[in-house]
């Protein structure tokens, strides 16, 4: 399959083909929900797959927010991180996880190639995800200390 070939509609049928669940969002855009949520942009203007997820941050201030970016942007190669400026309803901040492969539009490519690219992806966003876990439980813990007059 060449990139120039590739929609929405054949990354779903990609993922259908594997355990994954998959929602066509756009022409371009399609979804896919395994382990987490991944939304995969086709841009055949730039020949390129983005790949996209997010984690809610909740209960840190914007500098803690700043902080946690920078430090999973340091820890996490391969792996660009943001954060939406205004907060959700429930008062989280979204942090946006990202990465782009880009893809040679003369070359063919396999399925399974993309398979691979959304599961490496997948563990960028685990390992960002575990990161963030042990800010939450480090705040947490300093918390309590100062709960507990520790």
């Amino acid at each position: 399959m060449l990139l120039k070939e590739l929609t929405a509609f054949q990354l779903s049928a990609i993922f259908d083909s594997s355990s994954a669940q998959t929602e066509i969002v756009e022409e371009n855009l399609c979804l896919v929900m395994q382990d987490s949520i991944t939304s995969i942009w086709v841009d055949l203007k730039k020949s390129l797959l983005k790949f996209s997820s997010y984690i809610s941050a909740k209960n840190f201030s914007p500098t803690e927010i700043q902080e946690i970016v920078s430090d999973l942007n340091n820890n996490v190669h391969k792996l660009n991180v943001s954060h939406d400026e205004f907060l959700n309803p429930d008062g989280s901040t979204d942090l946006i996880l990202s990465a782009d492969q880009y893809l040679d539009p003369s070359e063919h490519f396999n399925p399974s190639y993309i398979r691979y690219l959304h599961q490496y992806f997948e563990e960028l966003v685990t390992k960002a995800a575990l990161t963030y876990r042990e800010r939450v439980i480090q705040k947490n813990y300093k918390y309590k200390q100062l709960e507990l007059g520790i």
